[in-house]
């Protein structure tokens, strides 16, 4: 018997909820040094993943992430671990039955060409945020779930929902950033996009479009004066030609690809920190999505069997250069719900095929694993631990866009659309989870994740970390995790 219904893929960690609802006012503001020094950044992609030049409300993606927080500030920040703290706004609430967010902002804070920042605002840069004209990656999401905005006052705002929206908080923090609505009014989208003004620790010095983004301290921002002077982001594409800016001091830091990692361990002059639980990447059993049709899959034995003959240890360490960890969860440590106690399975080749054995292949059988391109799995070590209990792996590989076009109409069997049609408990304990209040969040994303577990359609291999580089330059950096592009340049320290 042939399956062709089985598919890796990762799942963001981030996507789980983590709603915290914090009320705090901050420290004090005392006289803050001044900033010094220059930081020269190298990332692995172009940052202008705009429609408009440097426009938040244009974004298309998660690349945008560092130029969005160096410029611009929003309602809600992140600490290092994840965690959603105030930010333009001192503190939030969620009305009975997620009837809106309330937000009482703080005041005091200018944008960068001197304007106050209001209710008036915020209103404003939600609702751009939802043009359609400006075709904002979350504006669809926006207009399904926000019904109006409404100010209360200089200082107190009001969204309204539709539905219940406990990933808005996470839209805030790196996207739907505040923008001056007096100086959009005047110069226009095309003008604010050319010279762009925000409310971020860093205001803009000059920039050329997929080339570099220049910025500037901003002195005795509301939430901290930067440590550093300037911040130069040049774009570096190539893996190695980022490595060698690294090594001749072209570049303070960069993003390291993964292949790098032993070479920048050798150099002492060259370090690595990372951005911890980016994402983890699972098994999906996809042929659960079709329960009529006859699939080895359809037995958990041989789930588990599939499970048990991947060394996730010996792969994360040897293969991955630890930029894995053995992960048996669906969440991070710093989502609400996470049980720390949850364990990967072990490396256990004799079980398996005890249990293949047990399930009725004894002499296994031949299955198709689909992924897209770009993807960074070990196909080949897979294909032999699968192949060594008896599961007589291919992997087929499709271009990026068409597995990611087909991956979301439902055109692979295990995709969210027929998972939800044929396992309306998942879809039924979901919609739980997103409707529940703040304080029953932990207990539903526990129950959402029993339940991912109990119907075994998927199953954790190795979350995964992103490094970076730095060189000697650099004092100290604490980076948020679950996040792949880097953010908090005002933290960073270098040395003198």
């Amino acid at each position: 018997m042939k399956s062709k219904k089985v598919l890796i893929i990762p799942i963001l960690l981030t996507a789980f909820i983590s709603l915290t609802l914090l009320f705090w006012t901050g420290p004090g503001q005392a006289a803050a040094p001044e900033p010094k020094g220059k930081l020269t950044y190298a990332p692995s992609t172009g940052t202008f993943s705009y429609r408009k030049a440097i426009d938040p409300h244009t974004g298309v993606g998660a690349e945008q992430t560092t130029i969005n927080t160096l410029l611009f500030d929003s309602l809600i920040a992140k600490d290092p671990r994840g965690r959603e703290i105030p930010a333009m706004a001192e503190s939030w609430t969620i009305g009975p039955n997620w009837a809106y967010y309330e937000f009482k902002l703080r005041k005091g804070i200018k944008f960068h060409n001197g304007d106050p920042f209001t209710a008036n605002d915020a209103k404003f840069s939600i609702e751009r945020a939802m043009r359609e004209d400006l075709m904002f990656i979350w504006g669809a999401e926006l207009r399904r779930h926000v019904d109006r905005v409404e100010t209360m006052g200089d200082y107190q705002l009001r969204v309204y929902l539709k539905a219940p929206y406990p990933a808005f908080p996470v839209r805030l923090f790196n996207n739907l950033m505040m923008v001056p609505k007096n100086y959009i009014e005047k110069v226009g989208d095309a003008g604010f996009a050319a010279k762009p003004v925000g409310a971020g620790p860093f205001q803009i010095m000059d920039f050329k479009h997929d080339d570099y983004v220049r910025v500037k301290a901003v002195r005795n921002h509301y939430r901290k004066t930067p440590h550093v002077d300037e911040v130069h982001f040049k774009i570096a594409e190539e893996p190695a030609t980022r490595l060698a800016m690294l090594k001749t001091g072209e570049a303070d830091m960069i993003m390291l690809n993964a292949l790098h990692i032993p070479e920048v361990r050798k150099d002492p002059n060259l370090r690595i920190i990372w951005s911890q639980h980016t994402y983890v990447t699972t098994m999906v059993f996809q042929d659960l999505a079709r329960p009529n049709e006859p699939s080895p899959f359809h037995d958990e034995r041989v789930r588990k069997a599939a499970s048990l003959a991947i060394d996730r240890v010996g792969i994360c360490k040897n293969v991955l250069n630890d930029q894995t960890e053995p992960w048996g969860s669906f969440l991070a440590p710093y989502n609400s719900g996470f049980d720390p106690k949850r364990k990967p399975d072990p490396y256990n080749p004799e079980l398996a095929k005890k249990l293949l054995a047990e399930a009725g292949y004894p002499n296994g059988f031949k299955t198709t694993f689909t992924t897209g391109s770009g993807s960074k799995m070990p196909f080949d070590i897979l294909t032999a631990q699968l192949n060594e209990v008896g599961i007589k792996a291919e992997f087929v590989v499709l271009e990026h866009g068409v597995w990611r076009k087909k991956h979301t109409l439902g055109e692979l069997l295990g995709s969210w659309a027929p998972v939800g049609r044929t396992m309306p408990e998942v879809v039924e304990t979901w919609k739980k989870l997103n409707s529940a209040e703040a304080k029953d969040i932990p207990k539903a994303a526990k129950e959402y994740e029993d339940l991912l577990f109990k119907k075994g359609f998927r199953t954790p291999l190795w979350s995964v970390h992103v490094p970076y580089a730095v060189n000697k330059r650099v004092e100290s950096y604490d980076p948020v995790s679950g996040l792949i592009f880097p953010i908090r340049f005002e933290y960073i320290k270098l040395r003198n």
